[in-house]
């Protein structure tokens, strides 16, 4: 009687290879098997001596031979970023090979333990190792997986859950670092530095000089160090050595510019210098709004454009002096209102006695209208919209060229619109024009209508007169063109009004 010495099988020298694969783009590692001869005396497993024939095959303890495989590293939860690669591995023991059968817990297919080969080993344990690899992870992929480990005696699993979960979604990192989330305890994250250049060219002596004005030894030494302490926008302003730095200073005076007061519409221009080394940056605010860079501020203005303008002088990008040059207040310019133009219509005055004395009765041929930005109703009552910049004619005599009504069309509003800007009323060799604030323009010459509220003026020309009357919402200019008599003490007149 002696003990044998263990060999391997048939099945050791030649192991059996299990591929699987599963949905989204999941493939498996190849499992393969090792035998292991355990004695120590806190194994679970042990081995015997025994007796056979010299060509005898080598036996165990049938106990041990009977006993179903034991996950002893199992896959555990994981958390993968959208894109990333999540991975999965598991190993198991037993005397008789197990096989191992990694996959989504939905797809598990369980195995029929009469077809596993009913011989041991031989060995007192057999290691089989299996991975399961799932590339550009997608939310398809989240879900339960199983590690299923059998033998002819039974099987052994264990399930783990894949999140996928983007770690660094909303996170904004300070500077140039970027966010690294920390996958493997599957929350949270930090925001890294990332890699400039090689190690060895962190040693190269190359000195520059930063806009920070701070020297460096070389230009990946200076942006490893923005990066740490969080300094924005690191830029190299020349090579070598920085020099003497000269704070900047405006040359302007506290208030240089004065107190602007302003329409709607009209062009503000600033102007500030400075000096100093490196050449300072000029920026512009309005209280605490940045509003323009440079030398010149020019800008149309609007009522939210008023307020204290200050210049400031920024030079190695922390150092700044800064100044109020001005103070700008916009008035806000009512828009016009619609401009209605009518055309000659009968004025019939009777000579009725009683009730009926000195009726006026006024009833318009025809009307059009300018409104909005703008909006033109035609004679016929048809609408259009026009966003021109030009004057038109808005009526005319088509049959003698008398008269004719124009116009001026210019920019207004913040949308890039236009607006009725002024009308002027053309009647044979007199021409009155109707402007904003309810001003009438004759030769050059200004009348303020409203300030005869209420009360019919009389503007006299060459050939023809013009009534105006302001009522405190709308100006009324009236002219004049015929006047017949179409019965005893009856008469119908052909007018221009135009509504402005």
């Amino acid at each position: 009687t002696r003990a044998e010495t263990e060999r391997p099988t048939k099945e050791e020298e030649y192991p059996t290879t299990y591929v699987y694969t599963s949905e989204n783009a999941v493939t498996t590692g190849d499992s393969y098997s090792s035998p292991q001869q355990t004695t120590e005396a806190d194994d679970t497993f042990t081995t015997y001596p025994y007796t056979t024939e010299a060509e005898a095959e080598p036996t165990v303890d049938p106990e041990v031979v009977k006993q179903p495989p034991v996950i002893t590293i199992a896959p555990v939860n994981i958390t993968v970023a959208p894109g990333g690669t999540g991975r999965f591995d598991c190993e198991a023991k037993a005397a008789m090979t197990p096989q191992i059968t990694l996959t989504r817990k939905d797809q598990l297919s369980r195995p029929n333990l009469e077809s596993f080969n009913a011989f041991s080993s031989g060995h007192v344990s057999q290691t089989t190792i299996n991975s399961i690899t799932i590339n550009n992870v997608d939310e398809p992929n989240e879900g339960w997986y199983t590690c299923l480990a059998c033998n002819r005696q039974g099987c052994d699993e264990v399930d783990a859950y894949l999140t996928v979960l983007d770690l660094c979604e909303g996170v904004t990192c300070p500077g140039e670092k970027q966010c690294v989330g920390n996958y493997a305890a599957g929350h949270g994250h930090t925001c890294e530095c990332p890699s400039y250049c090689d190690r060895a060219d962190m040693f190269a002596s190359d000195f520059v000089c930063s806009n920070y004005c701070e020297e460096q030894f070389n230009e990946c030494l200076m942006k490893d160090d923005a990066c740490r302490n969080d300094k924005f926008g690191i830029e190299v302003m020349n090579k070598g050595r920085c020099g003497k730095i000269e704070n900047p200073e405006i040359l302007e005076e506290e208030f240089a510019h004065g107190v602007f007061e302003l329409e709607e519409g009209d062009e503000l221009i600033l102007e500030c210098n400075a000096i100093g080394f490196p050449e300072p940056e000029i920026v512009w605010y309005r209280h605490d709004e940045i509003v323009g860079h440079g030398n010149y501020l020019i800008k149309s203005v609007s009522v939210a454009d008023g307020g204290e303008y200050t210049c400031e002088a920024v030079n190695c990008m922390t150092t700044k002096v800064s100044k109020i040059l001005a103070a700008v207040v916009v008035k806000e310019i009512p828009p016009p209102p619609p401009a209605i133009v009518t055309t000659a219509a009968p004025v019939i005055t009777s000579t009725e006695p009683a009730s009926f004395d000195n009726i006026i009765v006024e009833t318009p041929r025809a009307t059009c209208a300018v409104y909005g930005d703008p909006h033109f109703l035609t004679y016929d009552k048809n609408a259009y919209t026009y966003m021109g910049l030009c004057d038109n004619v808005l009526a005319m005599d088509c049959e003698s060229a008398r008269w004719f009504v124009y116009g001026r069309m210019r920019a207004c509003g913040k949308t890039g619109g236009s607006c009725l800007e002024s009308v002027t009323v053309f009647v044979d060799n007199d021409v009155l024009e109707l402007q904003r604030g309810w001003l009438v323009n004759r030769n050059g010459k200004k009348l303020v209508t409203k300030d005869s509220k209420n009360k019919e003026i009389i503007v006299k020309g060459n050939d023809q007169d013009f009534t105006l009357l302001f009522d405190g919402a709308m100006l009324t200019l009236t002219a004049t063109l015929h006047t017949r008599k179409t019965g005893p003490g009856t008469f119908e007149h052909d007018k221009i009004v135009v509504r402005w």
